[in-house]
């Protein structure tokens, strides 16, 4: 299963990926009280199942296929699901990424496939949703007035939450059946996974086809002191603070110096002046702005001073790369709780998909796209 989606019945498509759905199935199978998963707007939604822009471009595809809101993108067991979730989803993706509103072939196929997804996980979510109805799987009534209160809260105001129904093309009262139909999919897969358990030789396994991604980074523990540098500062500027950079880094080299008490007292990064300059321990994919003094910690010799300054996108820095630490392998009984709910939730979407695929069998199903 890819992702389950849920359809608002105003037309907002919520799609609950399988990280979000599994996790919150997983997390009561494991025995843990399950909170419904927070109704995304159209463009998260469109950010959550959306496929990376092709590389290199796609083949050449038909134009895309047009359906007005008002069409039935399918039939499930005589439900239908409007064209309009679907389409509300496209025109966030395109307003996500141009790139994919330009008309081209390479960005029809990209839509087209993001369409057929989206339709099988809408397809999805109804046969669960109509299998809960039929095990009269409903939530309580209280559960879901702070589900939809903690939906609510996230606004600054009671009208900035209207204006978001508004711009989002539904009613409180369809957010609110859009929460109970979450919720009661939820509640499914819970009954369906309720005999899901983890052995060691589950976890064992995992850690083992997974090795790779329990590697400790070698890594550096470096503080610095910021001399920021204006965005429009003017070049006689730029040498004057340079020059007050290199005064700071004079005294920072002196030896017996207190390298945290001279960034308290001149560097300009607020959020470490006062913890002795530390950015944490650093590793060579924290790159970014940040990448020259990544570069310079990594080829210092640890414990000393940089004796020079680094110069970044924020202005001079004067760097303490404290200490190096070399990769490490995790073991299991390393990550061994880490990784105990991935492999529950792996059961949880196991036990999912096998209903999904037996609900589809005994289904009627009609597809216009």
């Amino acid at each position: 299963m890819n992702c389950v989606s849920n359809k608002n019945l105003a037309g907002q498509t919520l799609l609950i990926g399988g990280a979000v759905l599994i996790s919150a199935l997983g997390a009561n199978a494991a025995g843990s009280s399950v909170t419904a998963s927070p109704v995304a707007s159209p463009a998260s939604a469109a950010k959550a199942a959306a496929p990376a822009p092709a590389t290199p471009p796609a083949p050449a595809a038909a134009p895309l296929k047009e359906l007005p809101d008002t069409a039935t993108a399918a039939e499930v067991n005589g439900v239908k699901i409007p064209m309009k979730d679907i389409n509300n989803a496209i025109d966030a993706i395109k307003k996500r990424q141009p790139n994919l509103a330009d008309g081209s072939a390479a960005a029809n196929a990209e839509l087209t496939k993001f369409r057929q997804d989206m339709l099988h996980d809408l397809v999805d979510f109804e046969l669960l949703l109509q299998e809960a109805k039929k095990r009269n799987i409903t939530p309580d009534p209280k559960d879901v007035d702070a589900e939809v209160w903690q939906i609510k809260r996230q606004f600054p105001s009671p009208d900035a939450f209207s204006q978001w129904l508004k711009a989002t093309d539904q009613t409180e009262a369809e957010l609110r059946q859009s929460t109970v139909d979450n919720m009661s999919v939820e509640a499914l897969g819970n009954q369906l996974s309720v005999d899901a358990t983890v052995s060691d030789a589950d976890l064992q396994k995992f850690y083992n086809d997974n090795k790779d991604r329990f590697v400790v980074p070698e890594s550096v523990q470096v503080s610095h002191i910021l001399i920021a540098v204006p965005q429009d500062a003017n070049d006689a500027d730029k040498k004057k603070l340079q020059d007050q950079a290199q005064k700071v880094l004079k005294e920072a080299l002196k030896p017996g110096a207190d390298f945290g008490a001279l960034a308290a007292k001149y560097s300009d990064d607020k959020a470490t002046a006062d913890k002795g300059g530390s950015l944490g321990l650093l590793v060579q994919v924290d790159k970014g702005s940040w990448k020259p003094i990544v570069d310079a910690a990594f080829a210092a010799t640890p414990g000393k001073v940089i004796p020079k300054l680094i110069t970044s996108d924020f202005g001079f820095h004067i760097v303490d790369p404290i200490e190096k630490k070399p990769s490490k392998q995790l073991t299991l009984d390393d990550v061994r709780t880490d990784i105990k709910p991935m492999v529950l939730h792996q059961k949880v979407e196991i036990a999912i998909d096998a209903e999904i695929q037996k609900l589809r069998k005994s289904a009627t199903i009609k597809t216009n796209i």
